[in-house]
Formats: structure tokens, C-alpha cells, sequence
């Protein structure tokens, strides 16, 4: 079996909302410490402020309208930029398959996110969620580590005993 390229453009992909962003810090954090030498863009929605996580290199806009035209130009836009993999950062219960399927379409080889349906392809790795409801910011920090694990293998953090820094 071929060892797998490692990954030099990464995806995060969390579409939740604008006012869950800050939430993705710890998530973010953990992916730039596990890949350093990959560039990490951040697809958040139209309404997410442009700078507000320094770890992301770019934050790519979601948009606004959901019209064909406008999936279409993001398809087209992800697959100029040639992503190695994507993460669709979800909590339990908000499917992660519109962000993977756009992702899919764009041919974003490697998309990861955790979802309890099975969407077919559309999730080259599927997690099923974690048992309990925590803090947003432990769920994304836990399924960061979980992606973390099948994009760096061997090279995984640690983030359940960081989960608690995230509550406070």
C-alpha cells in the first residue's frame, strides 16, 4: 500500500455560524500544531468577521445565497486551490454533508467530519459523534484530534485532557 502524500492545504470547513467561530480556536489550534507545515483556510459563512482566527491562513466565505450559481463558483474556487483534505467541523445533530459534498464536487479527496447517518462517499472518513453533549468547543476540539489521527497518523494530539481548558 502506497503511503499517502502528507498534507500541505487543509479545509476546515464549519458553517454553523458566524457566532460559533470563536468556538473553533482550540479545534483550530490543535490542527496547526499537527500539521505546521500545512496551509490551513477556514470556510465559515458570509457573515463570519475576516480576521477573527489567527491560526486560519485565509477564511473562505460560504455563500450567502444557497443558488446554483453560487455553490457552483465555490466548487470551482475550492478545486483552483487544490485542498488536500477538508474537516466539516458539525456538532452532533447539523449534518456535515452539504459542506463534504461541496468539497466532494470540488475533488477534495480527503473529507472528514462525523455525522450518525451514513452519507455514502460524500465522507471519505466518517465519525460517528462522541457519547454525551459537551461545550462546542470541546466537540469541535474532540473531532479535530479524531481527523487529526487519520490526516497526521502518528503524529495525533492528545485532546481529551485539553477539553477541559475549553470549558472555562
Amino acid at each position: 500500500m502506497a503511503e499517502r502524500a502528507p498534507v500541505r492545504h487543509l479545509l476546515i470547513a464549519c458553517l454553523e455560524g458566524a457566532d460559533r467561530l470563536c468556538e473553533l480556536e482550540p479545534a483550530l489550534q490543535v490542527l496547526r500544531l499537527g500539521l505546521p507545515g500545512a496551509h490551513l483556510a477556514l470556510l465559515a459563512p458570509a457573515t463570519a468577521p475576516g480576521a477573527a482566527l489567527p491560526q486560519a491562513g485565509e477564511i473562505l466565505k460560504w455563500p450567502a445565497s444557497l443558488d446554483a450559481a453560487g455553490l457552483l463558483s465555490l466548487v470551482g474556487e475550492l478545486r483552483r486551490r487544490r485542498f488536500d483534505a477538508a474537516v466539516i467541523l458539525s456538532r452532533p445533530g447539523t449534518s456535515p454533508y452539504l459542506a463534504a459534498y461541496t468539497c466532494y464536487l470540488a475533488g477534495v479527496p480527503l473529507r472528514l467530519g462525523q455525522s450518525c447517518e451514513f452519507g455514502g462517499a460524500v465522507l471519505s472518513h466518517r465519525f460517528p459523534p462522541l457519547a454525551g453533549r459537551g461545550p462546542a468547543r470541546a466537540e469541535y476540539l474532540a473531532l479535530a484530534g479524531r481527523a487529526l489521527e487519520k490526516l497526521a497518523p502518528g503524529g495525533g494530539i492528545e485532546t481529551r485532557k485539553t477539553c477541559d481548558v475549553c470549558a472555562s
